[in-house]
């Protein structure tokens, strides 16, 4: 599997069951209750089983649609004369673990920047000059001037909550699956 971005949501990954062909499409075939679908369509909490076939007897029962491998999901489904509610949810809040540690103090960054350069050639011109310095400093515009600790801004505290409701049952004639 593999995946080419980390954005929460917008994962989309990627299976290969029988490698990289030269057709353009590697994906394999995947069939969601004997219907073609997109995997990501398909809740987790909802799925029964999940089968790979990856010979080439799939291609003699799927065609040529499974030449990259098949992938078979059967989602859980209602039973006669039972009906059963299921509800699963969590909530929680996440944090970042470890942060790098950074000067967030704008003046002192200059600073060390300064001696930084001087260390290194004492005859290099400063990267600030001790105006630029003292206008941080003073704060007086803090738009032009700014002083901000953006990993403080970014990696705040975030709440996370889950919640999957789903009622299945079926009488001698139908069965039913409602999820949510």
């Amino acid at each position: 599997m593999s995946q080419t971005s980390g954005q929460p949501g917008a994962d989309g990954g990627s299976i290969r069951i029988r490698g990289v062909g030269t057709l353009g499409n590697n994906n394999p075939l995947v069939l969601v209750d004997g219907i073609p679908e997109s995997m990501g369509n398909v809740n987790a909490s909802d799925i029964e089983s999940v089968t790979v076939l990856k010979d080439a007897a799939s291609a003699a029962i799927y065609g040529s649609r499974a030449a990259n491998g098949v992938i078979l999901i059967t989602t859980k489904t209602g039973k006669s004369g039972k009906m059963t509610i299921n509800y699963d949810g969590y909530t929680g809040f996440q944090k970042p673990t470890k942060l790098t540690e950074y000067e967030t103090n704008s003046v002192k960054f200059m600073e060390y920047l300064n001696q930084a350069i001087y260390n290194e050639s004492p005859s290099a011109q400063p990267a600030f000059t001790n105006d630029q310095i003292e206008e941080y400093r003073n704060g007086s515009d803090p738009y032009l001037y700014p002083n901000t600790d953006w990993q403080d801004l970014m990696y705040r505290d975030a709440r996370i909550s889950s919640h999957n409701l789903s009622i299945r049952g079926g009488n001698e004639k139908t069965v039913y699956s409602f999820s949510a």
